[in-house]
């Protein structure tokens, strides 16, 4: 595992009732296609956080 590393939210779309699927840009990858399970449910923390062109 190589740890954290920065990555931007490129886009964002729906993914079942509350999941997200992201297209990032990471530093050591480029661009990622990633789940987020649970992002989108009432409780989640990540709610309002995953939000398009912001720095993680």
């Amino acid at each position: 595992m190589e740890g954290l590393q920065r990555c931007f939210v490129l886009h964002s779309r729906p993914y079942s009732e509350t999941s997200l699927i992201l297209d990032v840009f990471s530093e050591n990858h480029g661009r990622v296609s990633i789940m987020a399970k649970g992002a989108r449910g009432k409780r989640s923390p990540l709610k309002g956080a995953l939000q398009p062109l912001r720095l993680y």
